[in-house]
């Protein structure tokens, strides 16, 4: 079972805000191709390294309809996040994941309705959801309404207990509001609301973790186009909430810069805080710090600790023919516990770092 630090936005399974345009269907047929490279750093461990090469396919069908699907394949290696820094994590691992999505949307004049499916498999973790969608737009098309709901069951095995056979499900709803402002100015506003039951905890680490996890997430976004620079900024502000008592905000800024008709580039910065989970154990320096054998819920994993994140990315992008198009991105990520916003930091976690690069090749006919 894997997962990535690099996730700032709102993004719920099989859930997805509409944009403000989004009764219309594509006009045209866009195949694209994706290739992401992923490094984990941590003082004296060998951290989870990601190859993941991923495909898609957008398309109308006829007027009314469209359809998009996406296959992912992640080579995982390396080792997961260490408890904390007097702890070792487990072994080296190796595995894969194959990831499949795919949609259809419906389309009226005023509003739209999307159905999808996706399943993921790991070799220890097997997820499928269901997602209905639909946007509503105003009049004058200024203003889209977006609902959805998405349901999730996951199966949980481990390499190491051939006994462990666990359950999860997950009930997700979305709500959100586009506004256009001006000739300039679109703003977005997201709440997304969700309901666990079931095996939240980690088998390789031996931590025990409540078997419900209710999450509320409020995004905010504003996108302003800077006409005499040809340029866009996007800003937008999420805060994250559940019943393990983590609270997180999340700050990012991106400029889209046009260079000229065929070039493009885009800078990126964000800011990431979180408190710790109730039930986190913050290790003592020196000692192993053993938990009390009354303790109903405990975990060591540093991704339930408190602490502050940075990261910066660039992206560019270029049109080399008609309808070609070209990417290439970079994302470097920091955390430590010092970084933490309104107050201190969980202690004894080791600086962790990360980064990403990722190259795109898409055509549209």
């Amino acid at each position: 079972m894997t997962g990535t630090v690099l996730v700032a936005a709102l993004a719920l399974p099989g859930l997805c805000p509409s944009p403000a345009h989004a009764e219309n269907p594509p006009e045209q047929t866009t195949l694209a191709f994706k290739y992401l490279y992923y490094k984990e750093k941590q003082p004296g461990h060998d951290r989870i390294t990601v190859h993941a090469p991923a495909v898609s396919i957008e398309a109308p069908l006829g007027s009314q309809w469209s359809m998009s699907a996406t296959a992912v394949n992640d080579a995982v290696s390396g080792a997961s996040p260490r408890s904390y820094t007097y702890i070792p994590s487990r072994a080296s691992m190796h595995d894969n994941r194959t990831a499949l999505n795919g949609s259809v949307t419906y389309y009226l004049p005023r509003s739209s309705y999307s159905f999808s499916l996706s399943r993921s498999k790991e070799h220890d973790y097997l997820s499928e959801s269901a997602g209905l969608n639909a946007s509503f737009s105003s009049d004058d098309h200024n203003t889209t309404w977006a609902v959805g709901a998405a349901v999730s069951k996951d199966t949980i095995t481990s390499r190491e207990s051939a006994s462990l056979h666990e359950r999860k499900r997950t009930n997700e709803y979305l709500l959100g509001v586009t506004q256009a402002l001006s000739q300039t100015d679109l703003i977005q506003f997201n709440v997304g609301f969700s309901v666990g039951a079931g095996y939240f905890s980690d088998s390789y680490k031996g931590d025990s973790r409540p078997r419900r996890r209710e999450q509320l997430t409020q995004l905010l976004r504003w996108n302003h186009h800077v006409e005499p620079l040809d340029a866009t900024l996007r800003a937008s502000y999420r805060h994250y909430s559940d019943t393990w008592d983590l609270r997180s905000h999340t700050w990012q800024i991106e400029w889209v810069q046009n260079l000229n008709e065929q070039w493009q580039l885009t800078p990126l910065l964000r800011y990431y805080t979180q408190s710790a989970a109730y039930f986190y154990l913050d290790p003592v320096p020196g000692t192993h710090n053993s938990p009390d054998s009354d303790q109903e819920f405990l975990a060591t994993d540093q991704r339930l600790a408190a602490f502050g994140a940075r990261t910066m990315g660039v992206k560019v992008t270029c049109k080399f023919a008609k309808g070609w198009s070209t990417d290439l991105r970079g994302d470097w990520y920091e955390q430590r516990a010092d970084w933490r916003a309104g107050g201190n930091g969980s202690p004894g976690l080791d600086p962790f770092k990360a980064m990403s690069v990722q190259w795109g090749l898409k055509r549209s006919y």
